[in-house]
């Protein structure tokens, strides 16, 4: 309805809100603590820059590459200022080879601080966090920097008791 999509049962993230998760935080690029949150996918290669601050978290850019590979990744998120930001990768990234080498080792030659999670959360309970802090206002958007972001924040469904990620183009998750 006017250019919006209707959310139906089975909205994974039900408790975002266009009206009241995005606005514009660009004047908050350099205030806070700075993580990039990476999604080692070859096509897409996504990532989601984010600002903490006062305990909230501030989602202020979106990369989306496609057939891409972490040396590209690392150029993208230098060219963009981000390069002194902090990784935050799921328990895989030390093992996975999207260039040869472990992606940790090539984010780590290029100068990023990276961490990882020793065991990655399940879906279910990953979801659950990204809506209860969305229900605190704890994550809010920019608003003319995250369009893909926005998008499947309204559009990933439920199916068969899993994210169904046919429709979309950019993981958060």
């Amino acid at each position: 309805l006017e250019g919006l999509f209707v959310k139906e049962e089975g909205t994974t993230y039900y408790a975002y809100d266009r009206k009241a998760h995005l606005g514009d935080f660009s004047q908050m690029q350099d205030i806070g603590h700075g993580y990039i949150g990476l999604d080692f996918n070859i096509s897409p290669y996504c990532a989601v820059i984010t600002r903490i601050i006062q305990g909230r978290i501030y989602v202020i850019d979106e990369i989306y590459l496609e057939e891409a590979d972490t040396y590209q990744m690392c150029a993208e998120l230098k060219s963009r200022g981000y390069g002194y930001y902090q990784v935050i990768a799921d328990s895989t990234y030390n093992q996975r080879k999207t260039s040869g080498k472990s992606d940790k080792i090539i984010l780590e030659e290029n100068g990023f601080d990276c961490s990882m999670t020793r065991r990655n959360p399940l879906q279910v309970d990953r979801v659950s966090n990204v809506n209860r802090l969305l229900e605190q206002q704890a994550i809010l958007l920019n608003k003319k920097t995250t369009p893909k972001l926005q998008r499947d924040l309204e559009q990933v469904t439920w199916l068969n008791n899993k994210l169904n990620q046919t429709m979309v183009n950019f993981k958060f998750n």
